[in-house]
């Protein structure tokens, strides 16, 4: 946990599978639902867009008048989306053990998309685009991409070496709240008690 000092508007860097839909889930209980980055029936195309939790141009595009009224942002953007959103907000994120985080990824890829139902998380871990895109540094990825790299999401082919291992460093560290998964709750009291 971190311990700095925070204005009162959140934006959640959600990295995947860390328990930040548990996180998600709390929030939208605690606080009107048109208060939230996403809401559907407003920032929604359609029911099935998926753009929305991580598209950086279309989350700078939400108009001045729907921003003026969000409380918290989610979503599964990189650390800079944050930045170029010119606001003050708060930031909290919550990671995870890395094999923990993977096998997950593995185990989510071979119940939702029916190319992997039959095969062994080796095999999933072996497939290009699921290694790419979801495992190799994924967390690391997350706090390493700047602004001028121009990723339109987390999904963004960058090589990590050791100055972008700092960046994601410097910014993990400039982060109001970190959390990991194996110790939710007491990230869920910090973050309660941060933000009510």
């Amino acid at each position: 946990m971190q311990g700095n000092s925070s204005p009162d508007r959140v934006f959640f860097i959600h990295v995947m599978k860390t328990a930040g839909t548990s996180l998600v889930s709390y929030i939208r209980d605690a606080i009107p639902p048109e208060r939230v980055y996403p809401c559907r029936g407003i920032d929604f195309d359609d029911p099935g867009d998926t753009r929305v939790y991580m598209n950086v141009p279309r989350l700078l595009a939400v108009p001045e008048a729907r921003r003026e009224n969000i409380h918290v942002y989610t979503g599964h953007f990189p650390f800079m989306a944050h930045t170029l959103l010119r606001a003050d907000l708060a930031t909290i994120t919550v990671l995870r053990e890395p094999v923990d985080r993977v096998i997950s990824i593995l185990k989510q890829f071979k119940r939702t998309n029916p190319r992997f139902r039959d095969a062994s998380l080796s095999q999933v871990y072996e497939d290009q685009g699921v290694f790419r895109w979801y495992v190799s540094n994924h967390q690391a990825r997350v706090f390493a991409l700047r602004p001028d790299d121009g990723a339109e999401s987390i999904l963004f082919p960058l090589a990590m070496d050791d100055s972008r291992l700092d960046i994601a460093c410097d910014n993990l560290a400039r982060c109001d709240i970190v959390g990991l998964t194996e110790n939710f709750e007491e990230f869920i009291a910090e973050v309660n008690r941060r933000f009510g």
